[in-house]
């Protein structure tokens, strides 16, 4: 070929200047040169065919008045299109291409109707046009070329071999106009013409499948195009000239997959594809700059993968190869220092070097400099520019890209949006408004320039949101927050399900969704939020990058749902999702700062939780917006492990770090988060010192963070509620009743935030209704009283776990016991054991209303009875052992159980005469338990100490002034030794404590028979033992009455019916004893007890005795008697009392004998339908350990008794083996001594007897 050209050449210039046939020679020429360079791709036709040159010829050609003149004026038109077309691809002048245009324009009027080239000229006329498109973005070229590329395939026989090329090129020109008006149609086609255009593809060729794949995005041809690839590399020898390209396309396919699908291994064959390829290719190959670039992408993609430096620096330096093999004049250098300069900035992202950054924006406006005006690349290189030059904060590059492009122009909504993202970056840099208002106005112009049906559409949308957010985040105005959420939510409902993008647009959403849970409070908000995150993640393939990112936000949700509802199944998934985004980041990753950060808040362990946010302070910059959020986690972690330790260093260096936080708050922006944390840790120190001025700076940091804070923000509540805490700190030191009134304001005003988290609210509210009560504002103490207490059950709800309700609840002790003495204080004795049954015991009542008689809502509504009860133990089902606890499928399905079970009993009480379902007792229910007895309730407060009785006819209370609140701390505080020897030698302070009580409270009592409920701080007195035990002596209750007691009245309501339906005709009895248990002393006379019981035993009876049994086998046991003695240790839990209980033991794996402990949740979780009398023979089995769940009542024996047993007998103290022997001996001598069936009078009255016995 080059030959011909030569000859060619040589031809023209031997022949006159006005030869006839200098035309013919000059054609000839053009066409070798076409040839040689492929359509549209010359290299320049000779400096003799210039314009003027080209006007002579026309002119020659015309005047001779030959047949072939015509046809010579049409070849030569068409030469001189393609010469204008390729200047202007090199040059962007728009003066070529409408030369080019003109000339193709003419060559199709001169062409006769029959010539085998007017379906080339259609073809070419159509690209030239849509090069014209391109540049200006006139849609009337785009329609004119789909049509002449029409003509073009119209004009061309089946099977022409040119005929797949002119349908690429219709192919190609219909899928721009679907890009640019969004109509599917246009798609639909453009996809059939390209499997018409790979049919006529050999089969087994690697661009058969590539080209569809690109035409289409469907990853099945992709991979068919990946399978083929190797074949046509394996076909072709090492030297060979293809096998360079094959291993190029195979690298570039590789690369497409890999971001599809985030398989690495797909990415690092790639690379190695490419790497061969320019191994394969000599220095001076014109290909060769190309295939450096492909592998300097595929080594800039595996460090977005991994951060690695290394692969960053590698592609630099093919970058850079491929700008030196790359001549000054050649057309493509422009693009290939854009490409470098482009890598040469994410170095400078990376890594902060100022002097990268200068080589970049010098090799970009090399770039930019070697491209002419109005060249299409122009706008992209001025883009990259204008990124440069936004982190040297200016932005004269960005203004300019935008200028450029035309109003109409196809390209103009993503310029728009790419300047709109250079100044949302800029802004997240320095902070100035300015730049993310303009960023939004870009944004903006971006949505309103693109119709709602094109394809990008939703890409601008989303970014737009992503910008308001930013917007909502700097002002707090929540207006910012609403349309941030609704673009992002068109954004999601116009992308398809299997878009790549879905997964993105999804997160951002969600994240959306999640800070307006956080400013307005509405749940719904957050669970929607936790859902979108979760089909984020599970949209995106295993491996993807992205998916780390959606673990992240995923685990940001999950601890802030645990926040709200102490979930701690939300807070151990939590922490498993941000692990696993912090295990897929690599050490000196960029975004590993944020990660850590959400790690430490969510870990169980304090000290990883320090480490993992020091380690993103270290890996955050000084000036960047996040530091000061990460500085208050340091913080908060540092003052949680000065409470666990009392390390001072630790408090002072949470004090430092929270100064730190607030002083890099940018001003305008709202940081009542780092306000806040400052007074915490400041007030922490004025605990321990009680230094003054850090008590002043706390009430100053605390009044900072509410006044910064929102009023319909989420946490306001929570601010307030610090501040009256200090105020009434200062109060306490000083006495000043304005700042105890200014405490009590911010309590009732915290309260009064109906979007703050219902915890907080309570909380305050608790706090508020002392201080009311304290004032003498009984009225509204009462009332905030009441209205606090409704909102309990929306903060320890059915879906939270024993230990979680627990946890909840123990925040409020004491709540229920107030707003009982308010009521008491008020002379309405009914309101306040109302309101103390429906405050206490909270956890019990649930679990009571868990184990209702149905029975007859069966008969009368079986269905809404079923529902009732499937929906009950869907609710009850543990979630322990789930297989997939990170997805929180199982979690959710139990949340969305408790809200249908919640309706379900809202309907039931809808059915007239089930009104009260699962409701608390009236007074007239109340009344009737005390048909055997009456029920004495002790309350004991700050606001008052009183006593109600409960009578079968009445209610009513009386004041107890001598059973103060500060005498009640004294005693609540002695430590007694309560064994014998410590009473036998003179243990006076336990009785002048029972002395004592005698005469405040129990020397009133006059009833043979008395049911006993203590509450606030009566909630663990001894009222039984109450008086002087000396011999002789009477002033004592056990001389007097037989007591009992129950946790509430509906607690004895339940045992009651229980006892009422119980099936007892198989009288069995239970024995498990422990002589020895692993890990404690020896019990030497359980032994003499079990003898001493299966002696005294009625034959009626049957025994099922147990030596060391394990808890599985007691469990299978208990099914099945009706009285169980348990003669062992007890084990009382000081914070988590569900997991005291009876200690029995098994053998671990090695065979070995260990405790293995009946739990207080074990025991509640029985329902048994045999059980009458549970006897634990143990220490402490009754004893209410701790202080802030007293008014829960739950120990071992208030377990048994949920269970089903309707008496159980237990120890609120620890008590010797000796003396418990005794006593089990004499009660079941007096319960079975009796000629008559047992009755449920004998239980208390044997046990009275035993009692009596033992202290003689």
């Amino acid at each position: 070929m080059n030959t011909l050209i030569q000859a060619a050449q040589h031809i023209i210039d031997s022949a006159p200047e006005n030869y006839l046939d200098r035309a013919a020679m000059l054609h000839n020429l053009e066409s070798h040169l076409v040839h040689r360079a492929g359509h549209f791709h010359s290299e320049g036709l000779s400096d003799k065919v210039c314009s003027a040159q080209f006007a002579w010829e026309i002119s020659t050609l015309s005047n001779t008045g030959l047949p072939m003149a015509d046809e010579h004026k049409m070849k030569l038109l068409a030469s001189r299109a393609v010469q204008a077309y390729n200047n202007h691809k090199h040059t962007g002048e728009i003066d070529s291409i409408n030369e080019a245009v003109a000339m193709a324009v003419e060559s199709i009027q001169r062409a006769s109707k029959g010539t085998g080239l007017l379906p080339a000229l259609y073809s070419n006329y159509g690209v030239m046009l849509v090069a014209r498109y391109q540049r200006i973005g006139d849609m009337a070229d785009l329609e004119a070329a789909i049509r002449a590329a029409q003509q073009a395939v119209d004009l061309t026989p089946n099977d022409h071999p040119d005929r797949p090329g002119w349908l690429n090129n219709l192919g190609n020109h219909l899928e721009k106009r679907y890009r640019r008006t969004g109509n599917v149609a246009d798609l639909r086609e453009a996809i059939q013409i390209a499997r018409q255009v790979i049919n006529s593809t050999p089969d087994g060729h690697p661009d058969r499948k590539g080209s569809l794949y690109q035409q289409t995005g469907n990853m099945v041809d992709l991979e068919e195009a990946i399978r083929a690839t190797p074949q046509a590399i394996d076909s072709t020898l090492d030297n060979h000239p293809y096998r360079a390209d094959w291993l190029n396309i195979l690298g570039n396919n590789l690369e497409c997959r890999y971001k599809g699908t985030g398989d690495i291994a797909d990415l690092e064959a790639a690379i190695r594809a490419a790497q061969q390829a320019v191994d394969l290719t000599p220095d001076d190959h014109p290909d060769r700059p190309g295939r450096l670039s492909s592998l300097g992408n595929h080594l800039e993609c595996r460090y977005e993968r991994i951060g690695d430096m290394a692969n960053l620096e590698a592609a630099i330096r093919v970058a850079q190869q491929a700008v030196n093999s790359t001549p000054n004049n050649h057309p493509s250098r422009a693009g290939i220092l854009s490409n470098l300069g482009t890598k040469r900035f994410r170095q400078y992202k990376r890594t902060g070097d100022i002097t990268i950054l200068e080589e970049a924006i010098q090799t970009v406006r090399e770039a930019t400099d070697l491209t002419p005006d109005g060249h299409p690349d122009q706008v992209v290189h001025f883009s990259h520019l204008g990124n440069m030059l936004g982190s040297r904060y200016q932005r004269r590059g960005n203004i300019q890209a935008v200028d450029l492009t035309p109003d109409d122009h196809p390209d103009r909504p993503g310029w728009l949006s790419s300047l709109g993202n250079h100044l949302e970056c800029r802004y997240e840099r320095i902070g100035d408004m300015a730049d993310l208002e303009a960023a939004i106005r870009a944004a903006q112009q971006a949505v309103n320039s693109t119709p709602n049906n094109h394809p990008d559409y939703p890409g601008w949308l989303s970014n737009l949101g992503t910008k308001l957010f930013c917007q909502y985040e700097c002002t707090g105005n929540i207006a910012n927050l609403e349309a941030a959420i609704r673009a992002a939510q068109q954004a999601v409902d116009l992308t398809p399900d299997d878009h790549p993008d879905r997964p993105g647009r999804l997160s951002s959403l969600g994240n959306h969704l999640e800070k307006r849970y956080r400013r307005t409070g509405n749940v719904a908000d957050l669970r929607e939020a936790i859902q979108i995150a979760q089909q984020a993640i599970d949209s995106t393939p295993d491996g993807h990058p992205d998916r780390v990112v959606h673990f992240n936000h995923l685990g940001n949700m999950l601890g802030r749902r645990y926040q709200q509802t102490d979930d701690m199944a939300d807070l151990e998934a939590a922490i498993q999702a941000a692990q696993q985004a912090i295990d897929s980041t690599p050490e000196n990753h960029p975004d590993r700062a944020a990660r850590l950060t959400n790690f430490g808040s969510d870990m169980a362990d304090l000290e990883a939780a320090i480490q993992a946010a020091q380690q993103a302070i270290n890996l955050t910059p000084e000036n960047h917006l996040d530091r000061p959020s990460h500085l208050t986690n340091l913080g908060s972690y540092l003052e949680s492990r000065h409470e666990r330790t009392g390390e001072m260093a630790d408090l002072e260096a949470a004090i430092q770090v929270a100064r730190q936080a607030v002083d890099l708050t940018p001003g305008n922006h709202p940081g009542p988060a780092a306000m806040n944390n400052l007074g915490n840790v400041l007030a922490r120190r004025y605990e321990k010192t009680r230094d003054m001025s850090d008590l002043e700076a706390a009430i100053h940091a605390a009044q900072q963070a509410v006044d910064s804070t929102p009023h319909n923000h989420p946490d306001r509540a929570m601010h307030l509620t610090n501040l009256g805490s200090r105020l009434e700190s200062r109060h306490e030191r000083t006495g000043d009743i304005a700042d105890l009134k200014k405490s009590g304001d911010s309590f009732l005003t915290a309260w009064k935030c109906e979007t703050g988290i219902p915890f907080y609210r309570v909380q305050a509210a608790a706090r508020c209704v002392d201080i009311l009560a304290l004032q003498e504002e009984l009225g509204p103490a009462a009332e905030l009283a009441v209205d606090a207490i409704n909102l309990l059950p929306t903060i320890s709800n059915r879906s939270l776990q024993r230990s979680d309700q627990q946890y909840v609840v123990s925040y409020f002790s004491g709540l229920a016991a107030s707003a009982c003495s308010v009521y008491l204080r008020l002379g309405l004795p009914e309101q306040a054991l109302e309101i103390l049954e429906r405050g206490r015991t909270v956890i019990l009542s649930q679990l009571i209303g868990d184990r209702s008689d149905i029975s007859t809502l069966s008969e009368a509504y079986p269905e809404i009875a079923g529902r009732f009860q499937s929906l009950l133990e869907e609710i009850n089902a543990p979630l322990s052992g789930q297989d997939d606890p990170l997805t929180m499928k199982h979690a959710q399905r139990r949340r969305d159980s408790v809200a249908a079970f919640e309706l379900c009993v809202q309907n039931i009480r809808n059915i007239p005469g089930y009104e009260r379902f699962l409701l608390g007792l009236t007074p007239a229910e109340m009344c009737a338990c005390a048909m055997e007895g009456p029920i004495v309730v002790v309350n004991v407060t700050t606001i008052g100490s009183h006593a109600i009785v409960v009578s079968s006819s009445e209610i009513k209370s009386m004041e107890l002034p001598k059973l103060s609140a500060s005498d009640a701390w004294r005693w609540l505080n002695r430590q007694w030794n309560t064994d014998r020897k410590g009473l036998d030698s003179g243990n006076k302070g336990l009785q002048e404590y029972l002395d004592w009580l005698w005469q405040s409270a129990a020397g009133e009592a006059r009833s043979p028979r008395i049911w006993w409920i203590g509450t606030g701080l009566a909630s663990s007195m001894p009222f039984h033992a109450a008086g002087n035990h000396k011999p002789g002596l009477e002033k004592n209750l056990f001389k007097r009455v037989i007591s009992s007691y129950t946790p509430s009245i509906k607690a004895l309501a339940y045992s009651r019916e229980r006892l009422r339906k119980s099936d007892v005709c198989g009288d069995s009895v239970l024995l498990a004893t422990m002589t020895t248990t692993p890990g404690l002393p020896t019990l030497g006379g359980v032994e003499d007890e079990k003898k001493a019981i299966l002696k005294v035993l009625p034959t009626r009876f049957t025994s099922d005795v147990h030596d060391h049994p394990s808890n599985s086998r007691i469990v299978q046991s208990l099914e099945h008697c009706s009285i169980a003695h348990f003669a062992c240790h007890g084990l009382t839990n000081y914070t988590d009392p569900s997991k005291s209980g009876l200690v029995f033991q098994k053998q671990d794996d090695a065979g070995r004998l260990i405790q293995d402990t009946m739990t207080v949740q074990h025991v509640s979780e029985l329902k048994l339908e045999h059980a009458r009398l549970a006897y634990l023979s143990a220490c402490s089995t009754a004893e209410n350990g701790a202080a802030r769940l007293r008014d829960e009542v739950i120990h071992i024996v208030s377990g048994f008794q949920i269970a089903g047993f309707a008496h159980v007998v237990g120890c609120q103290w620890p008590s010797e083996d000796a003396v418990c022997v005794e006593v089990a001996k004499a009660f079941y001598a007096a319960l079975f001594g009796r000629d008559r069936k047992m009755e449920d009078r004998d239980i208390a009255l044997g046990l009275h007897e035993a009692k009596a016995s033992s202290t003689n």
